[in-house]
């Protein structure tokens, strides 16, 4: 599926759930903090499939890509190193496996500018980032996924209680929001 029309969809159900939340009589913590930071989440969502639009959906480079690739799938020890967990392995946009990396490596260190940008450099010593690439990239890293994924989770669930770490996940997503726009506009210069 094309980065813009997943987005697209993405922002659909955020769409939904946000309107399934707002009919409700009583909210919870958990889905009053979600109504009163959608408005800032979507916006960077819309900002983001805009900005695909604009480009014409470019390209990145298209490989076998691990599907899920972060730190708990890589094993250290001995001056080696494993890759575990080859399930969701397929042929797709490479800079797919470098954003997850990233995005979750970056979230544990409230996305730390020097390490984010460390992270890219080390990368295109060994594969140099196409102009559709670096825009994937900026793009991936730019759309809100985890405010979509506690989104999504929610949904899934059953309502009637909302475990007490989704709520955590969420108000860390709303703190560190700052943190990752500010991240994203040095980014935005560096690889757009």
């Amino acid at each position: 599926e094309p980065p813009l029309s997943e987005y697209e969809r993405h922002n659909r159900e955020l769409c939904q759930i946000r309107n399934f939340m707002r009919r409700k009589k009583k909210k919870n913590e958990y889905e009053r903090l979600f109504m009163e930071s959608f408005p800032v989440f979507y916006q960077q969502c819309q900002m983001v499939s805009q900005f695909l639009d604009e480009a014409g959906d470019p390209k990145g480079t298209i490989g076998i890509c691990h599907g899920n690739f972060n730190q708990h799938n890589i094993l250290f020890g001995n001056d080696r190193y494993a890759i575990l967990n080859f399930e969701r392995t397929g042929y797709r946009i490479q800079v797919m496996d470098l954003c997850n990396f990233m995005r979750k490596i970056l979230e544990k260190h409230n996305w730390d500018k020097g390490l984010g940008l460390a992270m890219i450099r080390e990368y295109e010593k060994s594969c140099p980032l196409t102009p559709g690439d670096r825009i994937q990239m900026y793009c991936r890293l730019a759309y809100p996924e985890k405010f979509w994924k506690l989104a999504n989770h929610y949904s899934a669930s059953r309502k009637v209680w909302i475990s007490g770490q989704s709520r955590e996940k969420l108000k860390k997503e709303i703190r560190q929001n700052d943190s990752r726009c500010r991240y994203l506009g040095e980014l935005r210069e560096i690889l757009t």
